[in-house]
């Protein structure tokens, strides 16, 4: 494929006039991240979470989470697990009059030494399953993922970017799409895999929706992760991001790719397009990520993060994680006009935690209620108990200058 590909980039390619924005928005600044408040603790008292990202919009006004490794917990027992880590896994949180329903913890809840330091927590809830809900193909040694025998590997398929929801029906059942790097121990160019995400409504709250691989490797080896990253709908397009996977992380090695595709042809391959920022074109042609004419610069924020358009600055932002310094957490942001950009030049940077922290991610589905400049976010925070490791996933509130 990566043949095919350098072939087809060395020839003519269809290119296609980016498109024309109707709605005027205003030009803005840099943006600034004037502060970040921590609210409470989001958490499934009988689960151990790592990396939890949402869906992009609400569904039947609840959120939707979606987690990577999950430790089911014996009777809420912190170290005390029912089996192996399960790869991904999805669980539903609750609102009230348009904001996350928010309690004081529970005095009879078992996780006192991960919860002491929040007053209030963001209750998530579903069916404990005990298999991946992004599912494995017969070649990734389902169902853990982990091969067996000499050289064997660990397979994953990890949820790093948001659930992008496509339609809801009549009868409330929503469609949705995940791009997920298909992860492979020691694999640096490693392949995409697409999901469909259904879930209908019925009678018991905690059923979860079901997902279906429409193809292993959507986006081959070689090619950037398009949709891991993050994505955003635009005038009837999904714009989705890949970031290159292990060029060095927060080294600035790393590069950004952009495609999009119609909202209504996301499974048909054909019909997606991919952004040459050199020559300000649409192309038809799939670039490698070694293709410097492809790199979309969000100025230099390369980590986990997420794109969405805020009216506050009447701009898209893409909010992300630098990197650390000494285990602290650096996030940024930076706006555009268009997913195209170009982009504006990052935010101030903005070091949140005193702990071991990583996979940013912000959640503007449930921000409705928020003033226009702030948004709710989400992070991993790794912490020792008992000499092993916990998550902890703080829900905070940032505000932009």
């Amino acid at each position: 494929m990566l043949a095919q590909v350098l072939v087809a980039l060395a020839t003519s390619a269809l290119t296609l006039a980016a498109p024309t924005k109707t709605e005027n928005r205003r030009s803005a600044a840099s943006p600034s991240i004037a502060s970040v408040e921590t609210v409470a603790i989001t958490l499934n008292p009988h689960l151990q979470r790592d990396s939890c990202i949402s869906a992009s919009e609400l569904i039947n006004d609840r959120v939707l989470w979606l987690c990577r490794d999950t430790l089911i917990l014996e009777d809420e027992t912190l170290n005390d697990y029912q089996d192996l880590p399960v790869s991904s896994t999805v669980g539903w949180s609750d609102m009230s009059n348009g904001s996350p329903l928010l309690v004081p913890i529970p005095a009879d809840q078992g996780d006192k030494p991960i919860t002491q330091p929040f007053s209030k927590q963001l209750t998530l809830y579903g069916q404990n399953e005990s298999s991946p809900f992004l599912y494995y193909a017969a070649d990734q040694c389902p169902s853990s993922g982990q091969c067996d025998g000499p050289g064997a590997v660990r397979n994953v398929e990890w949820p790093d970017a948001p659930l992008y929801i496509t339609n809801t029906a009549s009868d409330g059942t929503v469609t949705g799409y995940m791009y997920s790097t298909r992860g492979v121990t020691g694999d640096n160019q490693p392949a995409t895999t697409l999901y469909e995400v259904t879930y209908t409504p019925g009678d018991d709250p905690l059923a979860l929706p079901t997902a279906t691989m429409i193809a292993e490797e959507f986006f081959p080896r070689f090619a950037w992760n398009y949709g891991a990253m993050g994505g955003i709908i635009d005038d009837g397009y999904l714009y989705l991001w890949g970031v290159t996977y292990d060029f060095g992380v927060f080294n600035n090695n790393q590069t950004v790719g952009l495609a999009r595709v119609p909202v209504g042809s996301i499974t048909n391959i054909n019909d997606y397009q991919y952004y040459y920022p050199s020559t300000s074109t649409w192309s038809s042609v799939q670039p490698n990520i070694y293709d410097a004419s492809a790199n979309v610069n969000i100025d230099g924020i390369f980590g986990q993060g997420t794109f969405f358009y805020s009216s506050y600055y009447g701009r898209y932002v893409y909010v992300g994680q630098l990197g650390t310094i000494d285990g602290e957490m650096l996030i940024a942001a930076a706006t555009a006009s268009s997913p195209e950009g170009p982009w504006s030049a990052q935010s101030n940077q903005y070091q949140i935690d005193p702990d071991y922290s990583y996979s940013l991610a912000a959640h503007p589905e449930m921000s409705g209620n928020l003033p226009s400049n702030q948004i709710y976010l989400t992070y991993t925070q790794n912490v020792k108990y008992d000499n092993d490791n916990q998550y902890v996933t703080p829900l905070l509130i940032m505000t932009l200058a």
